[in-house]
């Protein structure tokens, strides 16, 4: 693909992570409808990307409608020669005019069939996540999924910090998994990187473990949690804001035991270091940890 492929009205070079961003962000103030009246169909696409039915939803609407090529269900990342994935997540505005993440971003099953790999760097999981171009929404429930507004689009990769917390939640994991009590995973036991129950019935949702005792556990994948997209949208309600920051600074993450805060610091030179935001979540607030 590295001739790239014309979505309608722009060439897209779909091996160059740069070009991918550069695309996405005419996303920025369109809804869904508007995307698919740009024209732009793969060979061999024809569904309803609304419907209840269909788990894909906004993110293969995207996928296919934007950026031309047809979903799939390959392990690796979306955009292959560029090492981007896509992902389109909500966020939903408070009473009080903040934001908050909508919903936990899901990454990739967990591979309860076969053996999954020690080293979170050789992972899937790390495969789908170093790279990820974001499309956020504002979900209104009001109205129809097709008609809901684009707001923000970032290419997005953890820093630093984060990679520490994640990688660690990725072995608590991966070691109840290796002991044969997948069964045993849940949520709460992780702080960034959360094992998420994936099937829609109980027929479905329960599978036979890969590692002795070979026991039932409930079909998982690997997500970031709410509140590790929560705490991007915390620290500073403009998503781009949030990015130039992070690419000139550091973000520190209070844990006590989960994340309960972060500030961002600049370094400016001289000796001299700003705080270009700090963010307690609400629920902790007025404890002390500001």
């Amino acid at each position: 693909m590295s001739d790239g492929i014309d979505s309608g009205y722009l060439l897209v070079d779909l091996s160059s992570a740069e070009a991918i961003e550069k695309h996405a962000e005419k996303l920025r103030g369109m809804t869904f409808r508007e995307v698919i009246d740009l024209g732009l169909v793969p060979e061999g696409v024809s569904r309803e990307y609304n419907s209840k039915r269909y788990k894909g939803g906004m993110g293969t609407l995207i996928e296919e409608r934007f950026f031309g090529y047809k979903a799939n269900s390959v392990q690796g990342p979306d955009f292959e020669e560029a090492g981007v994935e896509l992902k389109v997540t909500c966020f939903d505005v408070k009473k009080d005019g903040g934001i908050a993440a909508g919903e936990r971003l899901v990454l990739t099953m967990i591979p309860f069939d076969s053996p999954i790999e020690d080293d979170f760097y050789e992972s899937h999981v790390w495969e789908k996540s170093a790279n990820i171009m974001l499309v956020y929404y504002e979900r209104n429930r009001d109205i129809d999924s097709y008609d809901q507004v684009i707001r923000y689009t970032s290419l997005f990769t953890p820093p630093a910090e984060d990679l520490k917390i994640i990688e660690d939640d990725y072995k608590k994991i991966v070691r109840l998994i290796q002991e044969g009590h997948a069964e045993e995973l849940s949520e709460s036991m992780t702080t960034y990187l959360g094992a998420c129950t994936k099937g829609s019935t109980a027929a479905t949702m329960w599978v036979d473990q890969f590692y002795p005792p070979h026991s039932k556990a409930k079909k998982r994948a690997f997500c970031f949690k709410r509140q590790y997209m929560d705490l991007l949208f915390l620290a500073d309600e403009q998503v781009e804001m949030i990015e130039r920051y992070l690419d000139k600074g550091e973000m520190f993450v209070l844990l006590d035991p989960e994340a309960v805060g972060e500030c961002v610091v600049c370094d400016l030179g001289d000796g001299i270091f700003e705080i270009k935001n700090l963010a307690v979540r609400p629920e902790c607030q007025g404890r002390g940890y500001g």
